[in-house]
């Protein structure tokens, strides 16, 4: 990693049968399957994808999805870095 930049992954990624939370998209089905491109880029979101090959498929399990989380987690406090 160099500049906050991965490379891209070898393939394709589908993660299957997770459970949305935070979509803000009524209607969805209770397990959604998330495919995402090499660079990270979510492409589709639904019940049932169908891909082709150069996928690396991760079953969820049901397990929570959920977009957009950051880590807020920092150590900062008055005096000690530049941004306190």
């Amino acid at each position: 990693m160099i500049n906050n930049q991965f490379s891209p992954a070898a393939s394709r990624l589908l993660v299957r049968g997770a459970k949305p939370i935070g979509f803000a998209m009524p209607g969805l089905p209770p397990l959604i399957d998330v495919l995402v491109d090499r660079s990270g880029t979510i492409l589709d979101t639904g019940a049932g994808l169908s891909v082709g090959e150069d996928v690396h498929v991760v079953d969820a399990k049901g397990a929570w999805m959920s977009p957009g989380w950051t880590d807020l987690h920092a150590h900062v406090w008055y005096g000690g870095t530049d941004i306190s």
